[in-house]
Formats: C-alpha cells, structure tokens, sequence
C-alpha cells in the first residue's frame, strides 16, 4: 500500500514539474481595489497591492491590503498580509479564464469608538491581530499578453483566540494585473 502511495505521489509531481517546464513564468503587480460586506452587516472600502508571480495556470503572490469603514460611532480600519494562491482555467480561449485561489495570513483590526459585539462593549482605540484564511473564485480578462483586468469574490474569516474572537468579510474586488 505504501509503495502504491509513493509511486503515485512520484508520478504527480513528475506530472507538476514536466507542466511547470513548460510554462512561461511572468512576475507581476496586482492591483485591486474592492467592495466588502462583513458578516456584522458593515460595509468596507478599499483595496490591495499584491507582488507575485504567474504561470500560464497559477498565481502565487504576497498582498498587502487597506479597508475602511464604519459602524455607528465606530471607525474601523482593515489591514490584511495574506499570502495567494491562484490556479487558472481557461474558458474557451486565452483571454477569459476562470481562477479559484486561497489565501492565508494575517489581520489588524484598528478601532476607534464604541461598540457593542457578541455582548461585549469595545470603547476607545486599540488594535487587534487576527489569523486570516479565505478562499475565492472569479474571472480574469487578458487585455494583452501583460495586462488583465479581473473580478473575484473572496470569503476571508478571521480568528483571535487571545479574545475568543471571529469574523467573516466577503470582498468584492476588481482591479488590473501587470506582468513583466
């Protein structure tokens, strides 16, 4: 049973590597502002900045992103490093593709006001970290061989174990992916 385990593993990756040879491998910057709704009903601007790299079916790249928004007397700001993972299927041709991706990171949440969550009262300013993982699908629109335009849907849930807090935030987001 091993054995048959380990040679299907080998063959898999033979499989990987022997397609990763033959695709072309682009860095890039994406930018991507988007629209968000938490699951607590708030709503978010903002965007992010990613650096990474692409190949002719998968992404991998470091984002750095800001959203704001706000909750009765309540200023919040979103600050999200997440590492992503794209994977790419083409649909029909070279210039529409579908992606699906996961991400994975981390979160500070900066509030400023009062505000009443799961029973608790939060008032004043602070900041709070939080472990961050999502997944998301979307299209991605090959204007040239270097520029796309995409649009996703990502579901990012949060956890604090110090505070025995959790948060969901579905992003709506668009933007442009440069490669060079």
């Amino acid at each position: 049973m091993k054995i048959k385990l380990l040679s299907t593993l080998v063959a898999f990756l033979s499989v990987i590597t022997c397609h990763a040879q033959a695709s072309r491998t682009q860095d890039g910057i994406f930018i991507r502002p988007a629209y968000g709704l938490m699951s607590s009903g708030l709503t978010l601007h903002g965007g992010s900045l990613a650096v990474g790299s692409r190949t002719d079916n998968a992404e991998g790249s470091v984002e750095v992103g800001y959203y704001k928004g706000a909750v009765d007397s309540v200023d919040i700001n979103i600050v999200p490093i997440l590492g992503n993972f794209r994977y790419y299927i083409p649909l029909g041709s070279d210039k529409l593709q579908f992606h699906v991706g996961a991400s994975v990171g981390g979160t500070i949440v900066n509030l400023n006001g009062s505000v009443v969550y799961e029973g608790y009262t939060y008032t004043g300013s602070g900041s709070l970290g939080f472990l961050t993982a999502g997944v998301g699908a979307g299209l991605t629109y090959n204007i040239t061989e270097k520029l796309a335009l995409d649009a996703e849907y990502r579901y990012l849930v949060n956890w604090n174990s110090a505070n025995s807090l959790s948060y969901g935030a579905g992003l709506f987001s668009g933007g442009l992916s440069y490669t060079f």
